[in-house]
């Protein structure tokens, strides 16, 4: 099922975090903190529900799908990598799993 629902950028953000901190099957509460700080508990609160009712790879296409249209400018992109890399070293693991994202990630940022 392909999700149509435009997010905005800050929306967009916060479930990209929240996709990324359940790539290691865990998430953890410093994990949820760190997302907490860097939105509101609206946004965290909506879009922890919108995770939790789809599939990761509707989740995905999601963010994925919503990407282009929030994010134009390289700078911004940069901003997103540094919160991708605070992320990551919220609970102190960098596991596998969230290696080959960054690495997918960084390429398709590349790309667009």
């Amino acid at each position: 099922m392909i999700l149509e629902i435009s997010l905005s950028k800050k929306e967009l953000i916060v479930l990209l975090l929240i996709y990324c901190a359940h790539l290691d099957f865990k998430f953890t509460n410093q994990e949820k903190d760190y997302i907490k700080s860097k939105s509101t508990l609206d946004i965290f609160t909506r879009m922890h529900q919108l995770y939790n009712e789809h599939k990761m790879s509707e989740i995905q296409g999601l963010i994925l799908s919503n990407f282009l249209t929030s994010f134009s400018f390289s700078d911004t992109k940069g901003f997103l990598l540094d919160d991708l890399r605070g992320l990551y070293i919220a609970d102190g693991e960098f596991c596998r799993f969230e290696q080959s994202f960054d690495r997918f990630f960084r390429t398709y940022l590349m790309a667009t």
